[in-house]
This record gives structure tokens, C-alpha cells and sequence, in this order.
């Protein structure tokens, strides 16, 4: 059986990746219309044609929802790891260290999610 603060820390992972994909997949798509745009403007196609190949707004809604859901799962990530961590021992500092995050920074988080900090 995997401990709870293990279990968070591994749902926090795949939310993560998760986002890194439909992140991946949305740049994808728009290198692909960027190189389409790119290589019919160099053979004299007009601006007007070339720009009907530009995503629509929903589309370029998809990316940008894609950048934030990102943002949302390294939040989710960065709350598991200094929970499980903290709960593993590890001083606020060394976390700090190993996180990119300062002292202040886990502190903060610990203390908004009521977790117990030696």
C-alpha cells in the first residue's frame, strides 16, 4: 500500500503529464500551421490566402487553456511535493533547495495547507 502523501504525489505526476502533453500537442499543431504559413508566404502565396490557414479563435483558445492547465498542474505538483516531503522529514531549507523555492516559499505552502514543519 502506497502512503498518502506517496499516493498525492503520484496523482500530482500523471495531472502533470497530463498537462505536458495537451500542452506538446497544441504547440504541435501550431509549429505545423507556422511552417505551412511560412513555406506558402516563400512561394509567393498571398497574405490574405495564408492567413485563412491561421487556427481559429477557438483554436487558439485550445493552446492558451493548454499553457494554464499547465500552470495548474506544476501548482498541484509543487503542493505534493513539499507535503510529502515535509512528511518524510526533509528540513524546510533542503526542500527549498532541491525545489527552486525558498524557505519563505515552503513555509507558506505548509502553512496554507495546515501541514506540521520541523
Amino acid at each position: 500500500m502506497v502512503a498518502e502523501p506517496v499516493e498525492d504525489l503520484l496523482t500530482a505526476i500523471a495531472y502533470l503529464r497530463n498537462a505536458n502533453g495537451h500542452l506538446r500537442a497544441n504547440l504541435e499543431v501550431n509549429e505545423q500551421v507556422l511552417a505551412e504559413a511560412e513555406l506558402r508566404l516563400k512561394q509567393g502565396q498571398s497574405i490574405t490566402a495564408t492567413l485563412r490557414l491561421l487556427p481559429s479563435l477557438s483554436d487558439r483558445m485550445a493552446a492558451e487553456n493548454a499553457v494554464s492547465e499547465l500552470y495548474g498542474a506544476r501548482h498541484t505538483m509543487r503542493r505534493a511535493v513539499v507535503a510529502a516531503a515535509l512528511k518524510d522529514g526533509m528540513s524546510v531549507g533542503e526542500l527549498a533547495n532541491r525545489v527552486e523555492l525558498t524557505p519563505e516559499q515552503v513555509q507558506t505552502i505548509a502553512n496554507d495547507n495546515a501541514w506540521p514543519v520541523d
